[in-house]
Order: C-alpha cells, then structure tokens, then sequence
C-alpha cells in the first residue's frame, strides 16, 4: 500500500495557509468590508462578533428577532452569511448549482488533498461520482437482500446486553462508553465484516483517537480567523493532524489484515471495503483508466470519514434518548408497551419492525429535533449569487443554524418540550414534518442518514425491549443542558437498569390505543403506564 506523504512541516506552517478563506486575495480590507452581503450586528475592530459566538448557536438565535432570518455575522475580519429558518435554507442549500461546497479552509484542503468524502471538494471534479458510488454500496449493505449485516448487528446488540448486564449489577453507572464501543464495531461491521471485544486495546485506542480528533477540529474555525496561531508549535491543528495520521495508519493496518483474509477474487462482497476492492480490482490490468477515487489511499480516508461522522453522532443520539426516557418513565412504558405490541415474545426487534413501530421512531426524531445534535452546518457557494437584493461573492462562508430551525416557536409548539407525539398523526402513524431536517439539506447531506436510522432503531427498541432505564436520583433529575462544541451532547450522568425478566401473565390479547399497531399479542397491564388504554379480549 502506497505510503501517504506529508509535505509540510506541522510547527512551521507554510504561508499559503495564513491566506484569508471566502475572500480575494488582492482585495484590500476596506474593499472586503464593503462586500454585498446582507445587515447583521455590530462588531468590533480585530475580532468581529467573536465575543458572542463564545454562546455559539444561542447567541446566533439571540439576533433572529432583531436582523430576521439572514444576516451577516464576522468571525475576525471574515463575512459570515448565517442562515436561521428551514425554508431559506431548504432553498439555498437544494440549489445543485450553488451550496456543493463545504465551507473554505485552506489548511484541511491541504491535508486532504480531495480524498475521502468530508476532504472531497468541487474543484477536483470527481466528488460526486464518488457519492454516488459510495451511496450505491451503503444502500446494498443495508438493503433487504443483505441479511448477513443485520445478523451481525444484532450479534453486536445482544454483547451490549451482556456488556450492560454486567456494568449495571444493581448500581448506577455511565453508559457512554458501552455505546461508543458499539457505534464503532456497528461501523466495523459494515466496513470490514467483523467487531472486536470492547475491552479489545486495537478498538479502544480507535475509539479514543476519534474523541481526540473531535474535540481538535473544533479550534479549525480559529486558526483560519488568526492564522498565526499555525506557527505555534503543539497547535491544535497539529494534533488534529496527528491524531488523523494514527487513525490512518490503524486502518492501514486492517486493510492489509484484511487482503489477507479476503484476498482478490474471495467472498468479498458482504462489506463495504470488499465491494470498493471488488470494484478496484477490474482496473487492475489498467490502473489509469479506474476512476479517481478507486484506489486505496482514498478508501482509508473514506473509512476515516465514516468513523468520524458515524461514531459520536449514533452514540450521542442514543446516549440523550436514554436521558429523556430515564427522566420520562411515563414515556419509556408507552414506548415499551408499543415494542411488546409488535414483537412480542420474539427475543429481538428486527429491522422488518421499522415501520411497524412508529412511536419508537418518533422517539427518535423528537430527540434528534429537542437536542439539535449538529447546531451548525457551514457550507460556501461555488460562485457568486443575488440573493435578496445583495450580490453574494463566491467563496462566502455560510452558517445554517439548525439549532434555530429546531427551537422556532413559529414552526414547533411548546419547542423546548419533549414531545415525541408531535411526529405522529390522529390515527398514531408516523407523520412527516418538513421543517425536521437534522441530517442536512442538498447533495452534501448526512450521506449515512438511512443507514444511521435503522442502526439506532435496532438499539433503542432492542434494550427498550430488555431493560428499564431510570434515574440515579429521583430528587435530582440529570440536566439536560449540553456540552457544546461540534455537537451538543448530554453532559455524564449515571443510569438505574432494571432487567425486565418478569415473565408476561396476562391471557387477555391487548393493544395499547392511540398507536398504528399490527398484531396483538399477551402483555403483563402491570408494565403499562396509567396513559395508555389497553384494548383486550378474553
């Protein structure tokens, strides 16, 4: 495997990396400041609006009622369009012609180089071939005639069972870990085929890099606003860069374990990486004419992405569903009833469930949609634009609130609340909301967002299923306020699981009214909650 060369020094930042992002470089400040984008706030010489994006999202939803749906916001000396409502952004960002960038940032263009599917950029040409080709394998693996992936992710779920049972022994305990552990081996499976043991050192150091990596990239916005800080030797971006190059390698790694495994012309078409290979492996006889992005350079940078976007987002989702239902009991015992409804005396939900149970999948939605995972998105137009009345340059960068699109009293009643019937109609169906967009809008949306969804549906209603969650302190409820950066995530908190073993007595056939159920089957009423009517016959 072809070695992937670094050609800059991390302490010695070459110039090219100090130039302004969204902007000409032969323009001088004061003709920058004059560019036509729309009326925002105030701000300050240096550092623009910087002070009050320390509250980041709050702070630009703090300004919606003042400056509208779109304004204009500086980061340093740095034009920043944000975008607040869903229908502005649904129309901006479904332009194929305009928003299939993401926003500008030298340094990771650099590092990059057009590989992978985060790194990939429109001036290289090939990046949408590639989504295309990346989207077509994901569908496969995760489409009906693939049985074998969903067999392994229930194999994954039922050592999570085992992994809670065992942390829980009757104490309180934090969960995070058990789910992260599970979200990389779900991505492990889908990628190369198999999972690892959870106290595995190989896996914990991937799982620990991808945290490391994260919490860095969140400090790429302040070195395009002060670019000097490159120069400083240990900068974050340094370590962003290092932690990357460890996860490459560690991958390398696999994909060389792999071809020993599955070498060329083997059983390699239950994953990810066998598709890509099987792929690849009809240009071998003339690498030249293969596509640019079939070759493995670009799959390790592919997998990095998966395991970057797919990790913390799964885990962190699951992670704040379990603190609402922990904090919600009356919930949780309507979402179980619902789960006992349709599987009954199965020993697992299934992915042939999904639309049978539309309360789970309103759980999830609503979660998705109270939390606002991703706050922010930042894109930039591919070349220059009207927009009410202003002409956009290209290369602006563009901010969409999501955080806001979810908080907006005008679109959401009681928006703060936790509600997981507002995603359901009269008759309990799921009911779509256009305004709920928490994977993106256009061709740079969340790439994973169906596979995403069956991933966290198995979860919830597997351990739903097998386990009560409640809260350490009934006099102390866990906070719901964030941990911000990237994302927001729950801040630590520590569980009660009570193993549901008590066998169903009931011989009436009960249904819970008010859910678009599908079968009917025994249930212990004592498992209900008081708000649930139960339908019987005996």
């Amino acid at each position: 495997m072809e070695t992937f060369e670094r050609s800059r020094n991390r302490n010695n930042m070459d110039e090219k990396y100090l130039k302004r992002p969204g902007m000409n470089q032969k323009e001088t400040r004061s003709q920058r400041r004059r560019l036509f984008v729309p009326p925002g706030p105030f701000r300050l010489p240096l550092i623009g609006n910087l002070l009050g994006l320390k509250d980041g999202e709050k702070y630009l939803s703090s300004l919606v009622p003042r400056y509208g749906d779109v304004f204009t916001i500086y980061m340093g000396d740095i034009p920043v369009v944000v975008v607040n409502s869903t229908k502005t952004a649904k129309e901006l960002m479904e332009d194929p012609n305009l928003f299939n960038e993401r926003a500008p940032a030298p340094v990771l263009n650099d590092y990059f180089k057009g590989r992978g599917l985060a790194g990939a950029h429109h001036p290289n040409g090939f990046w949408k071939d590639q989504r295309k080709f990346v989207s077509n394998i994901i569908r496969t693996l995760s489409g009906s005639g693939y049985k074998s992936f969903e067999v392994k992710l229930q194999e994954e779920i039922n050592y999570l069972k085992k992994n809670i049972r065992q942390k829980a022994d009757g104490r309180p305990f934090d969960i995070l870990q058990s789910l992260q552990m599970t979200a990389a081996n779900f991505i492990w499976v889908l990628t190369i085929g198999e999972r690892f043991h959870h106290n595995d050192g190989f896996h914990q150091n991937v799982v620990k890099l991808l945290y490391d990596s994260l919490q860095s990239m969140k400090y790429v916005t302040a070195s395009l606003i002060f670019p000097s800080m490159l120069r400083i030797p240990g900068n974050s971006v340094s370590k962003l860069f290092s932690y990357l190059d460890q996860l490459y390698v560690m991958l390398g790694q696999k994909i060389k374990d792999y071809r020993g495994i599955k070498p060329s012309g083997g059983q390699t078409s239950e994953d990810f990486v066998g598709l890509f290979m099987k792929e690849m492996d009809k240009y071998k006889d003339d690498p030249s004419k293969a596509p640019a992005y079939l070759n493995e350079d670009n799959l390790l940078f592919v997998l990095q992405d998966f395991f970057l976007a797919g990790v913390d987002t799964t885990s962190s989702t699951l992670y704040w569903l379990f603190l609402y239902l922990a904090r919600n009991p009356s919930i949780q015992r309507k979402a179980f009833a619902h789960i006992q409804s349709v599987s009954g005396h199965r020993n697992s939900v299934a992915l042939e469930d999904y639309g049978k149970l539309p309360f789970i999948n309103a759980l999830v939605m609503e979660t998705l949609r109270v939390t606002a995972l991703v706050p922010i998105i930042a894109r930039s137009n591919i070349h220059e634009f009207e927009f009410r009345g202003h002409k956009i340059p290209q290369g602006t960068w563009f901010l969409f609130n999501f955080y806001n699109m979810a908080k907006d009293e005008s679109t959401w009643h009681e928006p703060t609340s936790f509600i997981p019937e507002r995603f359901l109609d009269t008759e309990g169906n799921l009911a779509w909301n256009e305004n709920f967009r928490p994977f993106g809008f256009g061709r740079r949306n969340c790439l994973g967002e169906s596979m995403a969804k069956k991933e966290i549906f198995l979860l919830l209603a597997n351990l739903l299923k097998e386990f009560e969650f409640s809260v350490e302190d009934e006099s102390n409820l866990p906070t719901v306020e964030p941990n911000t950066g990237l994302m927001r995530v729950p801040q630590a908190y520590r569980v009660r699981v009570r193993d549901r073993s008590a066998k169903l007595t009931t011989n009436g056939h009960c249904k819970p009214s008010g859910l678009n159920v599908q079968s009917t089957l025994p249930l212990d009423i004592g498992l209900w909650s008081s708000d649930v009517k139960l339908t019987c016959k005996n």
